[in-house]
């Protein structure tokens, strides 16, 4: 049973898709159970390839029966422990960064600069409390928002020339 495909389907990956949707077609119109699918899949080796390429081969040597040495165990590891420093360095530690420094800008506001909320707002800073700040975004009106709502400190003097 191979399934014939329409001209504008190309490449391999499309056609594995194309396959797959077939197959599903096929196994709903047989009534098929979820195994026998499975099954079907592996068996046509739809799958089998890229599967096998993400199995170790130092998992696969030890379930033939040769001997791993303690190294081999630790190898085994050694992809999660670089995965783990990749995202350390790229993604974990700028965000401590950048929360830190966010932190340090709030803790320096003081009344009369002028801010940017992170929901778009442009104002000057009136009142500060401990979690509020009330800003003033246009003659007499006065909004107040938390303080942790304030995505950036503006340049003096950046709200007059508006």
């Amino acid at each position: 049973m191979k399934p014939e495909f329409p001209e504008f389907i190309h490449g391999e990956h499309i056609k594995t898709i194309a396959k797959l949707i077939f197959i599903m077609m096929d196994a709903t119109s047989i009534k098929l159970n979820c195994f026998s699918y499975i099954n079907y899949i592996f068996k046509n080796q739809i799958f089998g390839g890229i599967l096998m390429s993400l199995i170790p081969s130092a998992f696969a040597a030890t379930q033939s029966g040769t001997s791993s040495s303690a190294a081999t165990n630790y190898m085994s590891f050694l992809p999660m422990v670089v995965i783990f420093i990749l995202f350390w360095f790229l993604l974990i530690r700028p965000q401590q960064k950048k929360a830190k420094e966010h932190t340090k800008m709030i803790t320096e506001l003081k009344s009369g600069d002028e801010v940017v909320t992170t929901g778009g707002i442009l104002g000057r800073i009136s009142n500060i409390n401990e979690q509020f700040i009330s800003l003033e975004i246009a003659n007499n009106v006065v909004i107040r928002v938390q303080k942790n709502t304030i995505a950036g400190k503006l340049e003096q003097g950046t709200l007059s020339k508006n």
